[in-house]
């Protein structure tokens, strides 16, 4: 009984882990649509800290 307690929890930690990643993700979509639309300045992390608006440009 209690090896079955245990699968569970570790499956709704999983579960709720997994959401936190989805909710990130949907946040950073959000984001990167914003900047790619123009609609606000966002510092891109992955080329030091520089915005697009500041003539940053993405490496591919």
């Amino acid at each position: 009984m209690q090896g079955r307690i245990a699968k569970i929890a570790d499956s709704l930690r999983a579960l709720e882990e997994s959401e936190r990643r989805i909710e990130l993700e949907r946040e950073r979509l959000a984001l990167l649509r914003m900047r790619a639309t123009g609609a606000v300045d966002v510092p891109d992390p992955e080329i030091g800290g520089e915005s697009f608006a500041d003539g940053g440009e993405e490496e591919a």
